[in-house]
């Protein structure tokens, strides 16, 4: 699959379109087809590896290669133990807490992280709700 990556901190410069391994969903997680993904300054932080706590796990390189947090997709495929989706739900999540990944064309998540689209809801308005979105209102 496609992907938006970065192995050095730095500015945009960094980032590169590559061709990666399509996520599978673990224990618990939920596969999803990446509709939208929303960018907000913690994205830009990552990038850039400031301020300095943002390296704390990781000095020299980032610990996530694919940034994007705020995703709205399709669910595709359902990791072991997860009831309650099925493939072809419309969904959002903020995966932060998970491993991040929203700048590809798959991205994968804890179950309890995703939220259905309410319906009317573009995949694009969605993906600008989780982290940007809720400060604002």
């Amino acid at each position: 699959m496609k992907a938006l990556v970065y192995h050095r901190y730095g500015g945009p410069e960094q980032l590169q379109v590559a061709e990666v391994p399509k996520p599978q969903p673990r224990k618990g997680e939920i596969l999803v087809r990446v509709r939208a993904c929303g960018l907000n300054s913690w994205d830009w932080d990552m990038l850039r590896g400031r301020p300095a706590f943002m390296r704390m796990a990781h000095w020299r390189r980032p610990q996530f290669p694919i940034l994007g947090a705020d995703v709205a997709g399709e669910v595709v495929a359902l990791g072991e133990g997860v009831s309650g989706w099925q493939p072809g739900d419309r969904v959002l999540a903020d995966l932060s807490a998970d491993h991040w990944g929203g700048l590809a064309e798959f991205a994968t998540g804890k179950a309890e992280s995703w939220a259905r689209l309410p319906e009317g809801l573009s995949f694009e308005a969605a993906a600008a709700e989780p982290q940007a979105g809720t400060p604002a209102l």
